[in-house]
């Protein structure tokens, strides 16, 4: 959760200073928000789901009644 929420608070934040850049010809703010947040949050969704796997081969059957 806080990745996700620096992420999010720190383009919105710097979101002035990320347009004077620019990526593929577009405002690197502009990008971020409609590209590289998006991925950013698959990322974290992957992350997530690897580690409760592992966490499930670790311990199985818990939690099961």
């Amino acid at each position: 959760m806080l990745v996700w929420f620096t992420l999010t608070f720190s383009v919105i934040y710097f979101a002035r200073e990320l347009s004077g850049m620019s990526l593929f010809g577009w405002p690197l703010s502009f990008y971020m928000v409609a590209q590289g947040l998006a991925l950013a949050y698959l990322l974290i969704v992957a992350v997530y789901t690897w580690q409760m796997r592992k966490i499930d081969k670790r311990y199985p059957g818990a939690g099961q009644q």
